[in-house]
C-alpha cells in the first residue's frame, strides 16, 4: 500500500498498511469515495494461522490444500476488488504475517508486495493488543474514508462483529453505515481443507452480498 499509519514500534513494510493506535490515528482523514469498502478478517478466516502455527502442514495431502487455498484466497482478493476497495485486516504484526506468506503461502506474498495492487488491496496489521476496541477503530478508520451512510461489507469472526458494535457508538442513525456481517461460525483452528470450503461459498456470493442494499448479521455455517 502505497500510505502507511506509522506507529513507532514498527516500521512500515511494503504493501502493509499499519493499523493506528488511538494516539496515532491522523487528525485528517483521507477524501471520501462513492465505492463501498469490503473487509475481510486474515486470521482464521482467510487464512488458518492458527492450525498452521501448531500443527504445521506436512502431507501431501496438506501441502496441496495449502497450495491450493493460496490460489483461491488470491483470486478471492482480485475478485473482491472488482466490486469495491478491499482491506485484510490481520490481528498479529506486519512481520508475522510476511514470514508466514513467504513460508506458505507466495501467491498471497506477491499479492500484498504488488504494487499495482496495493492501492486497491490494504493488508492492516496490528501493533499492539487485540480487541472489539482495535477493531472498531479500524473499522472507523475505514468508513470515514467512504461517503456517510455508506455500506461496509465485512467477512470475519465475532471480533469483527463486536467492531462493528463498538464503532456504531460514534455514529448519528442517519449517517450509520450500513453493516453487512458476515460472521463464521466455525472451529478455533479450522484446517486449510475447511478454509477452502468457506471461501468456496463466500467467493459464490459475495457479490450478492455486496450489492445487498439492507443490513445483515449472518453467520457462514463453514
Amino acid at each position: 500500500m502505497s500510505t502507511a499509519m506509522k506507529n513507532p514500534s514498527l516500521p512500515p513494510r511494503a504493501g502493509v498498511f499499519l493499523a493506528p493506535e488511538r494516539s496515532s490515528i491522523p487528525r485528517e482523514q483521507p477524501k471520501a469515495t462513492t465505492a463501498s469498502p469490503i473487509v475481510f478478517s486474515w486470521n482464521d478466516f482467510l487464512c488458518p494461522v492458527a492450525w498452521i502455527l501448531h500443527h504445521r502442514p506436512a502431507t501431501a495431502a496438506e501441502l496441496d490444500a495449502t497450495a491450493r487455498l493460496d490460489r483461491r484466497i488470491v483470486d478471492l482478493l482480485v475478485f473482491a476488488r472488482s466490486l469495491g476497495p478491499v482491506y485484510v485486516i490481520c490481528d498479529s504484526s506486519a512481520a508475522s504475517i510476511e514470514d508466514l506468506c513467504a513460508a506458505w503461502f507466495p501467491l498471497c506474498a506477491r499479492l500484498f508486495s504488488t504494487r499495482a495492487t496495493q492501492q486497491h488491496i490494504r493488508l492492516v496489521c496490528a501493533a499492539g493488543p487485540i480487541s472489539s476496541t482495535w477493531h472498531g477503530q479500524i473499522l472507523d478508520c475505514i468508513i470515514r474514508g467512504h461517503r456517510k451512510g455508506a455500506s461496509i461489507t465485512i467477512f470475519g469472526h465475532k471480533s469483527l462483529r463486536d467492531g462493528c458494535i463498538a464503532v456504531a457508538d460514534h455514529y448519528a442513525i442517519d449517517l450509520l453505515p450500513r453493516f453487512k456481517m458476515i460472521q463464521a461460525n466455525s472451529a478455533s483452528r479450522p484446517t486449510a481443507e475447511d478454509v477452502l470450503r468457506r471461501l468456496e461459498v463466500v467467493r459464490e456470493n459475495i457479490a450478492l452480498v455486496a450489492d445487498f442494499h439492507s443490513p445483515i448479521d449472518s453467520t457462514l455455517s463453514l
